[in-house]
């Protein structure tokens, strides 16, 4: 059996944690919050995980965390007497006090922080608050979860650009969700479920949310995390979000003549002009392209 690290109180024994206040303009979706806050001339980004009931901060530069009071010197991993790499504070009744080392299956508590040294300066820290703490910030990502709710079970319309026009609407003119089936299924995505996975993925969003988004939830905004989605797919992510730009297989044809040589871009331009003049000869090599009866290289040669 491991054998337990030993404790240690700190000097500071009415040291506290400052609440952490979200700004306003600050990212709140299903899974929590997350905010940038500029310290001189360092970044540290927050992010508030709602189903874990943690802050996670990430700065590159330890002493930013210092200056906003949100750790203390003797507590950072390296310090004399503390674990090298990682460090864990817990917050009791009496004083804070660190444990040497990992907890080794050791409980934390109600509150207690977590320092993960990332280089030299740069640290990783998990913190869980106070439970007072708490039920406001779980209350702001409740609301858009519910929200969210709402819009999937009851996506809102989306005006045609051609109102007069009582077909169906294009696909630059069709909801978010439409051209992401779209962009799925080309790739062979038939599914909900292949779907789903796919999305989760490539995203790391929960199957909850790929969910509504092939429900009809669009999002707001532009999410960075969408960019991964839309590579996998080779799609622009201009044309998934708003239908700009080319649709998934006018995709696949420009990355075709990406790839091919001089000779044979010179031999497809061909082709396509004598196709537009309705070359039967043309005409009759692209049927049998399309039923599998000769190569690309054949029917470039016999242009």
């Amino acid at each position: 059996m491991a054998k337990k690290e030993p404790f240690t109180s700190t000097a500071e024994s009415t040291f506290i944690i400052p609440p952490i206040v979200v700004p306003a303009d600050a990212r709140i979706d299903e899974d929590g919050i997350g905010f940038d806050l500029e310290v001189g001339c360092n970044k540290v980004s927050f992010r508030w995980w709602r189903s874990r009931e943690i802050w996670h901060f990430d700065g590159n530069q330890s002493d930013a965390l210092l200056e906003l009071g949100l750790l203390r010197p003797e507590w950072m991993p390296g310090f004399p007497g503390n674990n090298i790499s990682a460090q864990t504070v817990l917050f009791g009744e009496d004083v804070p006090r660190v444990i040497r080392g990992n907890m080794r299956g050791g409980r934390k508590g109600i509150s207690w922080l977590r320092i993960v040294r990332k280089s030299c300066k740069g640290v990783m820290v998990q913190y869980a608050p106070p439970l007072e703490h708490r039920p406001q910030l779980n209350s702001l990502v409740d609301e858009v979860r519910a929200r969210l709710q709402s819009e999937a079970k009851s996506p809102p319309a989306v005006a045609c650009n051609n109102p007069q026009s009582p077909s169906e609407p294009s696909l630059s003119t069709a909801r978010f969700s439409e051209r992401l089936k779209t962009a799925l299924e080309f790739r062979g995505f038939d599914t909900l479920e292949s779907q789903v996975a796919h999305i989760v993925a490539t995203t790391g969003r929960s199957p909850q949310t790929a969910r509504r988004w092939l429900a009809g939830w669009e999002p707001v905004r532009f999410p960075r995390w969408l960019l991964g989605l839309c590579d996998s797919l080779k799609v622009r992510p201009g044309w998934v979000l708003v239908g700009e730009g080319p649709d998934p297989m006018e995709m696949a044809l420009i990355e075709s003549v990406r790839a091919m040589t001089e000779w044979e871009k010179g031999q497809f331009f061909r082709f396509g002009i004598r196709l537009l003049n309705k070359d039967s000869k043309a005409i009759r090599l692209g049927e049998m392209f399309d039923r599998g009866q000769i190569s690309r290289q054949q029917l470039f040669s016999m242009m």
